[in-house]
C-alpha cells in the first residue's frame, strides 16, 4: 500500500516493467511469491494502494508563510473600508429607489412606483445581493482580527476578496438598471448607451483583475 519517490506502488512497479528478469528481481525483492503462481498480480490477492495525492500538488499549493500573512492583513483593512463602502452605498440606494414612492391614497401610498418594471426588480435583486456581499465581506475581516491558523486565514481572505469584486460587479449593474428603470421611453438610447458604458466598464475591471493575478 506504500508509494516510493516516483508515487509508485509495488504493483506499479512489477505491471510497469518490461523486462521478465527484473519483474522477477522485483516479486523477490518485494515479497510478491503469490504472484508467481498465477497469471496477474490482482489475481493473486494484490490491490493497488491510494496514491498520495500530496506529492502531485505540492508544486500548486500556494506557500503560506508569515511574509505573506503579515501583507494579506495589511491588505485586509483596505479591504474592509471598500466592503464598508459598498454595504453604505448600497444600503443607502435600497431606500432611495429610482422613480420615487406613490403618494396616492389608498393601498398602494408609499410604495415603489416602478415596482412592475423588469429593470426595477433587477435593481432590487443586485442591489440586495451587493448588500448582503458587501456585509459577508466586513464579517469575514471582523473575523480576521482574531488570530486564525495561516490557511485559515489565507482561504478566509480569499473568500472575501472573490465576495468584494461580486459586490462590485452587482453594484454596477444595479446602478444601470436604477438609470435604465426610470428612463422614458423616448430617451432609451440613452438609457442603452449607459449601459454599454457600464458594460465595457466591467470588462476593463475584469481585464485589470486578470492582469494583476497572472502578475
Amino acid at each position: 500500500m506504500t508509494v516510493n519517490k516516483a508515487n509508485l506502488t509495488a504493483l506499479d512497479m512489477v505491471m510497469a516493467t518490461k523486462d521478465k528478469s527484473y519483474a522477477l528481481f522485483l516479486v523477490n525483492q518485494l515479497n510478491l511469491t503469490n504472484w508467481i503462481y498465477s497469471k496477474t498480480p490482482k489475481e493473486a490477492g494484490y490491490k493497488r494502494g491510494r496514491h498520495s495525492i500530496g506529492q502531485a500538488t505540492a508544486d500548486k499549493t500556494p506557500i503560506i508563510d508569515n511574509e505573506l500573512i503579515s501583507s494579506l492583513q495589511k491588505a485586509s483593512e483596505s479591504h474592509q473600508i471598500v466592503a464598508t463602502l459598498i454595504a453604505t452605498v448600497t444600503f443607502a440606494a435600497g431606500f432611495t429607489l429610482p422613480g420615487g414612492y406613490s403618494d396616492e391614497d389608498g393601498p398602494d401610498e408609499g410604495t415603489a412606483v416602478l415596482t412592475r418594471k423588469s429593470a426595477f426588480k433587477t435593481f432590487l435583486v443586485t442591489d440586495t445581493i451587493a448588500l448582503a456581499l458587501s456585509i459577508a465581506v466586513v464579517l469575514i475581516h471582523f473575523i480576521l482580527a482574531v488570530p486564525q491558523t495561516k490557511r485559515k486565514f489565507y482561504f478566509l481572505f480569499l473568500w472575501a476578496f472573490l465576495f468584494t469584486v461580486v459586490a462590485m460587479t452587482l453594484m454596477v449593474v444595479a446602478f444601470m438598471a436604477g438609470v435604465y428603470a426610470v428612463m422614458p421611453h423616448s430617451s432609451s438610447g440613452l438609457g442603452t448607451t449607459i449601459c454599454v458604458i457600464g458594460s465595457c466598464l466591467a470588462l476593463l475591471c475584469y481585464w485589470v483583475l486578470k492582469a494583476a493575478w497572472c502578475d
